[in-house]
């Protein structure tokens, strides 16, 4: 039995990197299902008739929704990393770290939004991403078994 010994801890900075790559390529990758999905679903028909069309149109929009949130989210993270690497660039002794946390604390709040990252501090954004996460799942997986019942 081989026992994997512990080595040095990883870089926390390069598994952040690593993660919002790999949500932004969940993203893409949902996205792409969306429109296989569309296009086997929606797509064919959809210039028959104006009815046809706006259903489409709709089945489209709510398709693309869990990718695109997905894609929003990723962003927001990778502004909000950017903010840390800034923050971590500071010295210690600088007033903004000892002053009144309250103070720091709406500083923070202030910039995160500055950046387009400031729907990061609401919960309800969180729990949307949470869903997107999920939706984006089903939706690949419809995908590829939309893909295998076709290719069948």
């Amino acid at each position: 039995m081989h026992v994997r010994r512990a080595g040095p801890p990883r870089d926390p900075a390069a598994l952040a990197r690593r993660a919002l790559r790999a949500l932004a390529l969940l993203a893409l990758s949902s996205l792409a299902a969306g429109f296989a999905v569309w296009l086997a679903v929606a797509g064919r028909g959809a210039a028959d008739s104006p009815g046809g069309l706006a259903l489409a149109a709709a089945a489209g929009l709510a398709l693309a929704l869990p990718g695109l949130l997905l894609a929003h989210f990723a962003r927001a993270l990778a502004r909000a990393g950017a903010l840390l690497d800034e923050l971590r660039a500071r010295p210690f002794g600088d007033p903004s770290w000892t002053g009144d946390p309250r103070l720091f604390a709406r500083s923070l709040r202030l910039a995160l939004r500055e950046r387009g990252a400031g729907l990061l501090a609401a919960p309800w954004y969180w729990l949307l991403a949470l869903w997107a996460l999920a939706a984006s799942g089903l939706l690949i997986a419809g995908a590829l078994a939309l893909g295998i019942a076709a290719l069948a």
